[in-house]
């Protein structure tokens, strides 16, 4: 695969691995959660799972693509996962809720939202923060 083909299957993978952990915690939040706690506490909840995921996930594919020492690489891969992520939500609020994108992108301003918008950062920073390491620089160096 070239370079450019291995960024965009990492961030593939990435972007899917946040996406199908969302989907399965999602109907567990708001019909199991939210009707007994409320909206801002049950995001709250579901928060650090997904911050899991997201660490795992960023720090799995930037090993198995080996992104380690390619700080160019491991930013668009999770700006290419960000923007899948954000664009799945907004399809899936419109097609669930019937929520227009710009109500879905107004909603991450109110409380419930503002962990949303947390992990969003991580998401687009988690590879860089977490993909790095020595034992996969293919250079010499100190």
């Amino acid at each position: 695969m070239t370079r450019p083909g291995r960024i965009v299957a990492a961030a593939m993978l990435f972007g899917l691995a946040m996406l199908a952990a969302g989907w399965l915690l999602g109907p567990v939040r708001v019909l199991l959660i939210e009707p007994r706690l409320g909206s801002v506490a049950a995001v709250w909840l579901e928060a650090p799972i997904m911050l899991a995921v997201i660490l795992v996930s960023a720090r799995w594919v930037s090993r198995r693509f080996r992104l380690a020492g390619d700080l160019a690489a491991r930013l668009t891969v999770g700006s290419l996962a960000l923007a899948l992520v954000i664009a799945a939500e907004l399809a899936g609020a419109l097609a669930l809720r019937g929520q227009a994108p710009a109500e879905t992108l107004a909603a991450l301003l109110a409380p419930a939202g503002l962990p949303v918008l947390g992990l969003y950062l991580v998401v687009l920073l988690a590879p860089v923060l977490v993909g790095g390491g020595f034992e996969q620089d293919q250079g010499g160096g100190a």
